[in-house]
């Protein structure tokens, strides 16, 4: 072998070395490379019982490293990085409740699911995919991965812990991104790669945003799974917004809101009820599997990819709207199924004080069809907002003039939400609101003072 051939190979071999030694640390740590837990072959294939758990041979062909020969990939001839098989077929190999216990790989069976067995092909390397301002995620390029997520290196078992938003242990060392801009129900000026992400939203907005949508009002020209349009949920969760969940930050720090930005202590169901105003939350405590035997919003059998057996806007025992008269008769299992009723302590009194709708004997069609009947008889999105992420009014209110998916047509070809104008208040009367080209609301005037939306 000529000389400087042989001097090539010895620094090719030191480089992979030095990159081992640096990357070893974080894999011995993570839930793949502990020696004890870690990544195992052996039940699937005793050949990788010569490697140790968590040796990368367990997941990287070495080239002939298995008594000379090299098994084919599973699923595809493209192999990345030397991985056994691409995309998700890798993981699916361990994944699939044997050897490992929790069967993520039957999530993907369910109709609402991140569609990651869907794309074939489209992604390369999660960090390949960074520096190009979203245009892996954008167009024919459209995938979901495995490691879009989880950063198989790094990850470690832990699950969230509610409230908060910062990365769990099963999502650490992956990249996301981060406005640069926050704009009153506009999409932001641009984004900045965070890597590794430190809070779960990041993550999302890869996909779920601007990031990769390029929508100048925010609202794509294609549906997801559940067959709504998608929309920038960066935009929804914009700091200068009148209202949002609080993802991104606390109450007390929506720059877009004024007056009592957080609900009261009362209002919240524990967790939620401590540190009103300073808490944050994650996409994954609305949006995560219905299942009781794993974890993570990889799929559900709900609709909008919703947790356990929540349900929003509708109902599930008719597909009706969900109405204040669910809570005030208490019917149709809304405590258990009914969204909102997760967080938010909802009881008769908030149904007839704070929501001072109709009285006994008018006739309103802001249900899921026209009714007569007593105060609570409107649809929740006949006020509120049917993608209640984040809006342009206090309170998660939305406006009759929203286009779809923010507005909702039912059969009767009555569309939701139905309000013109709201006034944020203390104690709110049927004065605080506009409902154009009716009297239902008893408000054919104009409420545009200050504190006004």
């Amino acid at each position: 072998m000529p000389a400087w051939r042989r001097v090539w190979l010895l620094v090719v071999t030191l480089l992979l070395a030095l990159s081992c030694l640096a990357t070893a640390g974080p894999y011995t740590d993570s839930a793949h490379g502990n020696t004890t837990t870690g990544v195992d072959r052996s039940s699937i294939d005793a050949r990788y019982s010569t490697f140790i758990k968590g040796n990368c041979s367990h997941c990287h062909e070495q080239h002939s490293s298995l008594g000379g020969s090299e098994p084919l990939p599973v699923g595809s001839a493209h192999n990345p990085a030397l991985r056994f098989a691409p995309e998700e077929h890798l993981c699916n190999i361990c994944h699939d409740g044997s050897p490992v216990s929790k069967n993520i790989a039957s999530e993907f069976n369910k109709q609402y699911r991140h569609p990651v067995t869907d794309y074939a092909d489209r992604h390369t390397l999660s960090l390949d995919e960074k520096g190009q301002n979203g245009a892996p995620f954008r167009g024919l390029n459209r995938h979901a991965e495995c490691s879009d997520c989880h950063e198989p290196h790094t990850a470690q078992g832990a699950l969230h812990i509610a409230p908060g938003n910062d990365v769990s242990g099963m999502l650490l060392g992956v990249w996301g991104v981060e406005p640069n801009s926050d704009l009153r129900w506009q999409p932001a000026l641009s984004f900045r790669e965070e890597s590794p992400a430190t809070k779960e939203y990041q993550l999302c907005f890869k996909c779920h945003s601007g990031y990769a949508l390029w929508e100048v009002d925010g609202i794509a020209n294609f549906t997801g799974p559940s067959g709504v349009l998608i929309t920038d949920q960066a935009m929804e969760f914009s700091k200068a917004n009148r209202s949002a969940h609080p993802v991104r930050i606390g109450m007390n720090y929506q720059t877009g809101s004024y007056g009592t930005r957080s609900l009261s202590r009362d209002k919240m169901k524990a967790p939620w009820n401590l540190t009103i105003g300073e808490q944050t939350m994650y996409c994954s405590d609305c949006h995560d599997t219905d299942s009781s035997t794993v974890a993570g919003p990889h799929a559900s059998a709900n609709r909008f990819l919703l947790q356990g057996s929540w349900t929003w806007p509708y109902r599930p025992i008719d597909g009706k709207l969900w109405t204040l008269n669910d809570v005030r008769s208490n019917i149709n299992s809304w405590n258990s199924r009914l969204l909102c009723a997760k967080c938010h302590s909802l009881n008769f009194n908030d149904m007839s004080d704070e929501h001072p709708h109709l009285k006994t004997g008018h006739t309103s069609n802001y249900g899921a069809e026209p009714y007569t009947t007593y105060d609570s008889s409107f649809s929740c999105v006949a006020c509120h907002i049917p993608i209640p992420h984040g809006s342009a009014v206090s309170r998660l209110i939305g406006y009759d003039t929203l286009p779809e998916p923010y507005k909702i047509t039912v059969s009767t070809g009555a569309t939701f939400p139905v309000l013109r104008q709201f006034k944020k208040e203390q104690v709110y009367s049927k004065r605080s609101c506009f409902v154009p080209n009716t009297a239902a609301c008893h408000s054919a005037h104009t409420i545009k003072v200050d504190g006004a939306d």
